[in-house]
This record gives C-alpha cells, structure tokens and sequence, in this order.
C-alpha cells in the first residue's frame, strides 16, 4: 500500500515522464483515418463495456492504459479521423483471442494493432491448471500474427510486453525465473514480425525508483489509475514520432510534401544499418584506382575519384566522374568518361576533360590567394545531356581552389565546359558553355560554344539553357545572381522526377526537398523532408518502371549504409531497405576521403532508360573507387518461397536474379563453369583489400535446413565464409574455408576445427537450424561433423552470405572521419582464389 511518504516524494519530484528505456527502433507512425485496435486481456479490458461497439466511445475504451491513450490520439489528432477501439476481454490467453479473432479484431479492419497478452499464459499455469507452456505460448502467438498479416497484410502491429512487478500480492517467487522466457518470446515474435516493441517491465521497474510496486499495480499486474497513466505514456512513445505530422505544427502537412511515415531507422554501429536487403542488387565496381600500377587504372595514378554522373544512350551506359590526384580539390582536377554494353563490362576510363591551367597571377574576390602555376579542380554537378534532337552532351566546371582550404564551387570559379559524345563513339571538341564572372573567350583556353560550326550543336547547348531543371543542377558552381538558376540559393545537389499530375519534386542534399508547379520556373518553400535523415551527403530520387517511386541515399550522418525508400504517390515515402552494406577499405589516404558508398545518382528524366526495367545507381566507394548498381524493380525485401537454385538448370543470364551481389573488379562475382563444364556460382579473389561476395534471402524461419556444395580450386590460401543470417544481417553462425586447408565454425569467442578439405574436392554442406534451441548441426558429404550452439541470438534467420574475407567492422562511428594513410602493396593482386558453388537449397 502507498503511504502519505511515497506520495509526497512522488509530488516533490514533479510528473513523472516515461524513462528513456530500450524501445527497439521501430515505430508506428498514424495516418489520417487510421482505424487502431487494442487487444489482450485484463489489463486491457478495464471494465470496458463490451455491449458498446462504437469507436472513440469512453465506456467502450474501459479505464486503463487504452482509455489514457485514446484521449491523447483523440486530443493530438483532432479533425484526423482517428477511430480508436478496445477488444481486450479479462481472462484471456493467447489462444482465446484466437477463437474470437475475426469478430473482435478482422471485422474491424484495423490499421494500427496493439496486443498485450501472456501474463495469462503463464499465471494460469500457477492458479488454474492451465497446461500450455512457453513454447505454446510463441506458437499461438505467430499463428495468430501470420493470420492477421494474411488478412490485413498492411497492418502496423505494436507488441507489448507482459509484465509482474515482484512483491505485489500475486507475484512471488513461483513466477522466476519461468515468467521472464514469456517475455524473450514476446521480444523475439515483435522483431520477427517487425512491430513496435513496448518493454513495459522496464517501465515499472523504472516507476519504481518513484514508488514502490503497491503504487502502479493492485496485485502486481493489474494496473492503479497511475499505472494505467504510466503505460499509456509508454504506448505513445512508438507513435509519437508522427505526433507533428497529425497536427501539421512547423512543418508542411504530410500530404503536400515528400516525407518518410515507415518505421525503420538505420543503426550506423553497423555497415549494413542493420536494414534488410533488397533482393537481387547487384554492385559491380567499374573503377579501382591504383597509384602503383596506373595502368591497371586510368593510366594517371590519381587516387581521388568521386561523384559519378550515369547516362544511358544509344545502346550504351555512360559514366563520368570527376578524379584529383591525392585528396578533394587539390588540384590539379580531370574528369574521365567509361562506358558499358551491360552495366556489369566496363571500358577503361578516358580523360573527357583534361586538367586546365589557371592564368598566373588569378585572385578571388575576398581570398588573398594569388595563382602561380596552378590548375583547377573538377567540380559539376551535371554530368550529362540528351538533347531533343537526340544529341549526347557531357559536361564539367572548372573551379578553383587558391589553397587547400578553398572553395571551388563557391561562384568564383572559371566555368562550364561541354562536348558532344557522339554515336561512333568520338567526342566533339570542348568548349567552354558557360563563364563565371570575370572569365571570357578572351582569357580562357576553350573556345566559347556559339563559335562551333555546328549549328544543331549550338542549338542543343541553348536548348540546356532554356530548361530550367537542368539549370538548378548548376547552383553552387555559378554566380549566385546567375539569371539562368531559378532558385538563387545555396542548395546543393539538385535532381528531380514528375509527379502524375505534373508537379515536379525537387531533392537537394540534407533530404532538403520542393516542389514546383511549372517545371522548375519557381518553387515552394524549401524545407527538410520530414523523418527523412540525410546529411551533408546526396540523395537520389526518380520515377520506376513500376509506377512508382524511389529515393536512395545514406541515411545517417555518416556516408553508409547506402538505402533505398519507395512510395506510391512520390510524396510518402513508407520503407527503409539495404542497397549497399559493404565498406571496402580504403587503401590511399586523402584530403575529405570520407568512407563509405556515397554521392549516389542515377540516370536523371531524360538521359536515357536503362533495358530491363530495373533502376541503375552510380555512386563512389571511399571517395576513391567507383561501383555501379542494379536494383530490380519492383523492390522488394522478401523471399516468397524456398531456394532451389541449381545454377546449371536455371535460366542462361538470369542465374543470379535473385541473388545479391557485392563484386569487385579484382575479386569478382559471376556465373562461371566447373571441371565438368556445368555453370555454377564463382567467387574469386586476388584482392588483398577487398572481397567477393554473394548473398541469397529466403523466407524467414526459425527452424530450417539448408544444404549447398563448395569446391575449393585451392587449400593453401585464400578463405570462404558462409554465414547464416537473420533479416537484418546479424549472423548466428558461420563455417570457413581456411587459407590454411581447414573448415572451422565460429564457436563463441573460439573457433571449433571441423576437418581438412583439398583443392578440387567439392563438399557437400547440410545444415540443419533450429532458432529455439539455438542449436545446429552440420553434415559435410553425409557425415556428421558437429552439433553446437548459434555464437550469436537472431530472432530467426533470412538469407545466407558466401564471402571471401572477414566480416568487416572498420570504420565505426568513432573512427576519424576521412583515409589517412595509405595501405601496404595498394596496387598489388595477391594470389588469386576460387570457390565454385553448383547449388544452393533451402527448406523448413
């Protein structure tokens, strides 16, 4: 019982907030007309009155922690057409939901779904013979989630946990340490389903720092007035990150402009953001730079390499980006041109436009600098332009950089040039298509477009600049009172796509976002997109072949993991999913050589639509390499049924086609063919910085086996990792081929030696899971080698990773934020090795 004491010392503490407690990262952000549900049992029901049915109704809502929290949607989301029930019904456990479930919860066609059930599950064991145990407990709860996903498949569902507060009447001793495996599973079914976790035993932990346990419940479960208060201000705390876009304060509403309403944010501890993957991408690095062997490169040794501009024209892809020798605008600058049949075959870079001497004797306005043989830096911001008229233009800026703590797109630069790329493949001279302030054909090197003799030329460079959209993709690098940009800001990184009824987004680094009516003439007032984090780094958006939308970008303050979003209507933007998860290292050190995949783009309205259907992306790896990638369209994360992949009987080209791909010029991924002339899965290496890898989702399981084959081509060097993972790329266990001729598996901190293999002998690998007992086994040509237990907890597993390295960890979000040094033997190839899969296959 609560005493005069505890309730002064509550009062002279002020009102008590909900801690800030473990939530998961998930979050259910409501939407105008959303319908919300809560069930469970007791602690839900609160003497509702279950005779009335209508929604948002005070007696229906009953008095505990629903009726708390319906008052605050209500009062929030006044005028949103909210409908807030409560089905919960005292007594029940997970199976008796069950029984009444298309009446109390699929009738009603729930949005949003709160469940709190299990305190039943177990203490009906205690009082009332019940016989179900834990693992009933997780059964019905799934059977009950995958019934509910079928017949509301958009449902956002919020799982809390069961909860006792220990010393309050009917909770003693006989509930541990059984109680606390009800409360793991429900943890566990919440990740696995990908809903809102509330963790409410470690809200009445907390509360009671406050007051003891007698003061938030009446008998340990069942919730007082305060607990009730309590609980209900621990719900909204998953959906109060949509709190201001309910009420439209400081911000523009949701349906006016582009924002994010999913869920998932991206944990930067790890590469991969702890996203799950798109299925099927595959990353193809195009460019390896190379100081000690040039060429293997592009022939002049530069190791900064950055902002890749992609086109897709006559049959061809077409890349260009932009290169410095050591660091970023250091000069001198060039800008080199590759191009490709496929995507995935790439033609060694060529200088499309070479370093350029700046006059001696140059200054800027409010720089003390002076030029003495200097050169400028490559800056552009649009890489290319397909005329009207079916012309290709590539073009760069010139900018300059007095110092290395100089700006070279702050207005003050030399210009823009252009050439034409024709169908033969020649290139046009390079003239200069546009001057800075203070540069004419009188003092610069090129001459000025107007005097090519090719009027069909000159009239595409006029066409360029009489479109306003390609105009606002040279803010930055021109004068700011330019009158050809149309938004005098400083706003970096402009692209766009159309919307279905015309209007036109426009996207800038920091997710800063617009919208215009009349193709880039004017714009609305330019603001973050709400939910959307981005920093100072690009982002990539445009119409996909099936209709809908896509943006791609780094959704951190740090350069990875690189991540897609899609929407239908190009405004609300609903997932956040895995495009490239990798950081190869970064072998040569450098001025803002910052890591990661980053500055991505991809081919912009107009310059072209890649066959196939499927949305290609260009973007730089460490600022030092450059990667293409291949995203199928639609995007999607899930598998629909089980693998059955024997490469030999697939379709020719379409081997990989729903594999993901991480392949490196020196360590590349592709379908090759074995000693017996059948094709099959190869990953080789003779990258001493970098690895090949292939990954394969299939339907997520807690219990499964798998089998495939692996022949080694050597046993003295080189390895292979096979991982199995969870949805969002956490490993339970893993098997490696040694450089040193031995497969191990990871056992905890230690390693557990499996046997001796030989160059040429193909394995034949089975191994059965099981997520409950955290337990599996592996069989290797039909023999038993081991059974042990998973190294590491996954609430179950979603895809298998082959990887010819270590797992990489390397940079963390403590580490210096740019390459320092350079590495050993950059430039140098290893000894090459090889691993052939024939087959993988998957099964429950």
């Amino acid at each position: 019982m609560s005493t005069r004491r505890d309730f002064l010392k509550i009062a002279s503490m002020g009102p008590l907030v909900v801690p800030r407690l473990e939530f998961g990262r998930k979050r259910v952000r409501l939407s105008e007309g959303d319908v919300i549900l809560f069930q469970g049992d007791s602690i839900t029901d609160a003497r509702r009155k279950k005779d009335d049915k209508e929604a948002n109704s005070s007696p229906a809502l009953g008095v505990s922690y629903p009726f708390f929290a319906a008052g605050e949607l209500l009062y929030r989301g006044a005028g949103k057409d909210l409908k807030v029930y409560n089905r919960g019904i005292s007594g029940n456990k997970v199976y008796q939901l069950a029984e009444r479930w298309d009446a109390d919860c699929l009738d009603l066609k729930p949005t949003v779904l709160s469940i709190l059930v299990g305190v039943n599950d177990f203490w009906h064991t205690l009082v009332n013979g019940y016989k179900g145990t834990v693992q009933t407990y997780r059964d019905d709860y799934k059977k009950l989630l995958d019934r509910t996903k079928t017949a509301l498949p958009s449902v956002k569902l919020i799982i809390g946990e069961p909860y006792a507060v220990k010393g309050v009447k009917a909770v003693d001793e006989k509930w541990y340490p059984a109680f606390p495996e009800y409360q793991q599973a429900a943890r566990e079914i919440a990740e696995e389903y990908g809903a809102a976790f509330i963790p409410y035993q470690a809200v009445y932990d907390e509360a009671m720092k406050s007051a003891p346990g007698g003061y938030w419940t009446a008998d340990g479960v069942h919730p007082t007035l305060a607990g009730a208060k309590l609980m209900a201000e621990a719900w909204m705390k998953v959906v109060s990150f949509l709190l201001v876009l309910i009420l439209g304060v400081g911000m523009v509403k949701a349906q006016d402009g582009v924002h994010y309403s999913g869920a998932t944010i991206s944990n930067v501890d790890y590469h991969h953001g702890e996203l799950a993957p798109v299925v099927g991408v595959h990353n193809i690095q195009v460019f390896r730079a190379n100081r000690e062997h040039p060429e293997l490169a592009e022939d002049s040794g530069w190791t900064y390499n950055h902002a890749p501009m992609l086109a897709y024209w006559n049959r061809k892809f077409y890349l260009e980006y932009l290169s410095d020798k050591v660091g970023e605008s250091i000069p001198p600058g060039q800008t080199l041109l590759l191009t490709s049949d496929d995507g995935y075959v790439w033609t060694k870079p060529k200088v499309l436009f070479p370093p350029y001497r700046v006059p001696d004797g140059t200054t800027k306005e409010g720089h003390p600098g002076v030029a003495k043989d200097l050169f400028a830096v490559m800056h552009q911001r649009m890489g290319f332009y397909v005329s009207k008229k079916g012309r290709l233009l590539a073009l760069g800026f010139y900018g300059i950089c007095l110092d290395p703590h100089d700006d070279p797109n702050d207005g003050k630069g030399i210009g823009r040039v252009v050439r034409e790329i024709r169908a033969d493949g020649s290139w046009g001279p390079i003239y200069f298509i546009h001057y800075n302030p203070a540069w004419t054909v009188a003092n610069t090197s090129f001459p000025y477009y107007a005097s090519s003799k090719d009027k069909g030329f000159v009239a595409d460079c006029n066409e360029l600049m009489a479109t306003p959209l390609m105009m606002m993709q040279w803010v930055e690098e021109t004068d700011r009172k330019d009158p050809l940009i149309p938004l005098h800001k400083d706003y970096k990184a402009f692209n766009f796509y159309h919307l279905p009824d015309g209007r036109v987004v426009g996207l800038w680094k920091n997710a800063l976002t617009s919208i215009s009516k009349d193709e880039g003439k004017t714009w609305s007032s330019v603001g973050r997109a709400p939910h959307f984090v981005n920093a100072n780094a690009k982002i990539w958006g445009q119409k996909t072949s099936d209709g809908r939308y896509a943006v791609v970008y780094n959704p951190s303050e740090f350069r990875w993991p690189l991540a897609i979003s899609t929407s239908k209507d190009g405004l609300d933007y609903t997932n956040l999913l895995l495009v490239e998860g990798e950081i190869s290292t970064a072998r040569y050190g450098g001025a803002y050589k910052n890591y990661g995949p980053q500055y991505t783009r991809g081919i912009i309205e107009g310059n072209g639509v890649a066959p196939g259907g499927n949305m290609w992306i260009t973007y730089s790896m460490n600022k030092e390499d450059i990667w293409v990638g291949e995203i199928p369209v639609p995007v999607v994360a899930v598998a629909d049924r089980d693998v059955d992949d024997v490469f030999d009987r697939l379709p020719a080209g379409k081997e990989l086609q729903y594999w993901n791909v991480y392949s490196p010029l020196w360590a590349p991924v592709r379908i090759g063919k074995d000693a017996h002339g059948a094709r099959c899965l190869v990953l080789k290496d003779e990258d001493p910085y970098d690895l090949a890898m292939a990954e394969r989702v299939f339907p997520v399981a807690r219990k499964m086996q798998v089998e495939f084959d692996v022949t080694p081509a050597q046993a003295d060097h080189g390895q292979l990792q096979i991982e199995l993972q969870s949805e969002r790329n956490l490993p339970a266990m893993r098997l490696s081929f040694e450089p040193d001729g031995n497969l191990i598996a990871k056992a905890g901190a230690r390693v557990k030696n499996v046997m001796k293999y030989s160059a040429g002998q193909t394995y034949v690998v089975r191994i059965s899971l099981d997520m409950d007992t955290r337990m599996y086994t592996v069989n290797v040509n039909g023999k038993q080698q081991f059974t042990q237990l998973f190294f590491a907890p996954v609430p179950a597993f979603g895809h298998i990773v082959f990887r010819t390295g270590e797992a990489r960890h390397y940079p963390t979000a403590e580490s210096p934020a740019e390459a320092r040094e350079d590495m050993k033997g950059a430039g140098d190839k290893v000894a090459a090795a090889e691993f052939f899969i024939s087959y993988l296959k998957t099964s429950k």
